[in-house]
């Protein structure tokens, strides 16, 4: 935790050279609709950075190389005759090649910003490969139920 008791987003290096994004952080999105990357994550998304809406909702960050991991999984699905290829379609149109600025901000645009229902107040949640944003609103409200789910599993694995 950090000093304010919030969470604090951390990187650690895998063995395969790729940076795990984990923890969450309260961010603010700047007057013209930019996340400022934490400087830790920057060389993560070097080579790229894909947005795209996501689940829940909320708005996905994932370097390029794990976006194009997801795809080629996809796609080796539909080879495979296991995947369907509407999703894989509705990924790509979905998908937002961007890259950092010059000071490692990435910019939101309306239409995402919207989807999540992001204003300027967001949390930063990490997930190993992806970053997620969420309205600070909405995570806040789901924190309970996140709990819940983990405590469950928690018990059910008898971790």
């Amino acid at each position: 935790m950090g000093a304010s008791g919030q969470t604090t987003l951390e990187t650690t290096e895998r063995a395969n050279d790729r940076i795990e994004l984990v923890g969450e952080l309260d961010r603010s999105l700047d007057d013209r609709g930019r996340l400022s990357m934490p400087t830790s994550f920057r060389p993560a998304f070097a080579d790229g950075v894909v947005l795209l809406r996501w689940p829940g909702p909320c708005v996905a960050i994932m370097p390029v190389g794990e976006y194009r991991s997801i795809e080629d999984a996809m796609r080796a699905k539909e080879r495979d005759e296991l995947g369907d290829a509407r999703a894989r379609r509705a990924l790509n149109a979905l998908a937002m090649n961007v890259h950092l600025d010059a000071a490692g901000r990435v910019f939101i645009t309306d239409d995402l910003r919207s989807f999540a229902g992001i204003d300027r107040e967001l949390v930063v949640v990490g997930q190993r490969t992806r970053l997620e944003l969420w309205a600070r609103a909405g995570h806040d409200a789901g924190a309970d139920e996140r709990w819940q789910a983990l405590e469950a599993h928690i018990a059910a694995e008898a971790l």
